[in-house]
């Protein structure tokens, strides 16, 4: 058998090499795996580009809202956000037009979706910019101008995604709008940056109580009681949610 068998092996030509390689293609990838593999890439295509067109049409608002806010508070083109922050010029947040216009495209946005990077450097902001920013959406916040300190955080996070005080703010501004879903996200990114830090967490219960689901928070919390320096906290906010739950 093991002869006669390699023997035909011997004798095989390439018009059987071609049966043989179109059989696997029939029977592994037959056209309507073919076509669910292609569906499945096409929407992935469309969430990664409807995605990117919302952080765009997201970042485009914020730049303007605060570049409005910031010329109607300016005095001889210097704007002063409060006592603790040196006056600074507007003229450093109008980015340079050719990297604005870069940055302003779709292409730009679904890279930033695949990579996030740190807008703040592209465009040449200081963190004494950033913190004038923050000082901005801080105002619209306390006025309770919550759409207003969405657009701002939703900016301001985009440029330095790597600051958990970024997030919350963004989180209290939406949860401030009666955007639970959303504010959940932003207070589990600060949670992700800061995981031995009580305050998003509290936020995260908060969010959890008004939208009748502890799944997540429970799941965040019993990997932060993990940690020995964190313990007792996260146990204690884990036995109120249990208790909240029940």
């Amino acid at each position: 058998m093991g002869f006669r068998m390699e023997k035909k092996l011997d004798n095989t030509n390439s018009v059987d090499f071609n049966f043989i390689r179109q059989e696997m293609l029939t029977t592994h990838l037959n056209p309507s795996k073919l076509t669910n593999l292609n569906n499945t890439k096409e929407k992935l295509l469309n969430v990664l580009e409807e995605d990117a067109r919302k952080k765009k049409e997201a970042f485009e608002k914020g730049y303007y809202l605060l570049k409005a806010q910031m010329e109607d508070s300016s005095i001889d083109g210097l704007f002063k956000a409060n006592d603790e922050l040196e006056p600074i010029a507007i003229e450093n947040f109008k980015t340079n037009e050719e990297m604005l216009s870069s940055i302003f495209t779709l292409a730009f946005w679904k890279n930033y979706v695949k990579k996030p990077s740190k807008i703040q450097t592209q465009m040449n902001y200081s963190d004494e910019m950033l913190l004038c920013l923050y000082s901005l959406g801080s105002h619209f916040y306390e006025e309770k101008q919550y759409r207003e300190a969405i657009d701002s955080y939703n900016f301001i996070c985009m440029l330095n995604p790597s600051i958990s005080s970024f997030w919350v703010a963004l989180g209290l501004s939406l949860e401030g709008n009666n955007e639970m879903s959303s504010a959940f996200k932003a207070f589990e990114r600060a949670v992700e940056l800061t995981p031995f830090e009580i305050a998003p967490y509290i936020a995260l219960i908060r969010c959890s109580e008004k939208l009748h689901d502890f799944r997540s928070v429970i799941e965040l919390l019993n990997k932060a009681s993990n940690n020995p320096n964190f313990e007792e906290d996260a146990k204690a906010a884990l036995e109120y949610v249990l208790s909240v739950k029940r």
